[in-house]
């Protein structure tokens, strides 16, 4: 099955224009945006995409590091305030590398 991109630079990947990178397993093919898709709406879409879950990463951590919060809470909602940031900052990365791969 198709993974979502990951962020590290690959040798190889075409630097001269926009492309979107699916990996297979570990089979990795470039695909040129070039004429298919309108990289500019794509590039604003991910930036508020990216705007929104860095508003929401930023909530979290502000609760997680309330000594209040972390010692008044349940166990429970601190532990999922603590899985809501630790998802939020995977798909940060992860629009973050698509941001960068678009140039």
């Amino acid at each position: 099955s198709l993974a979502a991109v990951t962020p590290e630079p690959i040798e190889g990947a075409p630097t001269d224009a926009p492309h979107s990178r699916i990996v297979a397993g570990s089979v990795q093919a470039f695909i040129s945006l070039e004429g298919i898709v309108d990289v500019g709406a794509e590039r604003q879409r991910l930036e508020r995409s990216i705007a929104g879950i860095e508003a929401a990463l930023a909530r979290s951590e502000k609760k997680l590091d309330n000594p209040e919060f972390v010692s008044k809470a349940p166990e429970a909602v601190v532990a999922k305030e603590n899985a809501k940031a630790e998802d939020a900052r995977g798909r940060l990365g992860k629009l973050q590398a698509q941001l960068s791969e678009l140039g």
